[in-house]
């Protein structure tokens, strides 16, 4: 691969609209540090990079639209079996920069709204939002071998049956009903 291209740390979305402008680069996953709870970065020392690109236009109501694209793959713990599991996002971004949460109200529902402080917008913060949104509920194997797989299907498999002592009740007086 490459030597990868570092995301700068702020940009002005409002400055990059004007002028079509674009941001692409990566950032490594180890920097993170939200995103970093949920990874297996103890069992993958080299955790991996998240890749970004974002273009920056105005739509005709003069709203800064930002679209673009994130990829990374994830290496995530298999809650049955808790071991490492690959979880690859390719996720499209089409966002609208807002100033605070009551304009954010009024942006149209194809579009989702960024909030962006007046020090302006910092892309790799967006990634790690962007990651945490797009990690699964519940992370799993998707082999069939998994260890996990053999133990929840065992565990599921119930020796008892809860109405057994319903039937030996029933047995003890031959399930009549005294009339």
């Amino acid at each position: 691969m490459s030597e990868a291209k570092r995301l700068p740390e702020r940009v002005d979305p409002r400055r990059l609209a004007l002028g079509g402008g674009s941001v692409a680069g990566d950032v490594a996953l180890a920097d993170l540090r939200r995103l970093a709870e949920y990874l297996l970065v103890d069992e993958v020392p080299d955790s991996g990079r998240a890749s970004l690109f974002l273009a920056f236009d105005e739509d005709p109501q003069r709203r800064v639209r930002i679209t673009g694209n994130l990829r990374a793959v994830l290496t995530l713990q298999c809650q049955r079996c808790l071991g490492p599991v690959s979880w690859t996002v390719d996720q499209p971004l089409r966002l609208i920069a807002v100033a605070d949460e009551e304009e954010a109200a009024g942006v149209p529902r194809e579009y989702e709204p960024v909030v962006v402080p007046a020090e302006g917008l910092d892309p790799a913060a967006l990634a790690e939002d962007e990651l945490i949104l797009a990690l699964p509920l519940v992370a799993r194997c998707e082999r069939s071998e998994c260890d996990g797989a053999a133990e929840a299907a065992t565990g599921s498999e119930r020796a008892d049956n809860p109405f057994a002592a319903l039937a030996a009740l029933k047995g003890q007086d031959g399930g009549r009903r005294d009339e």
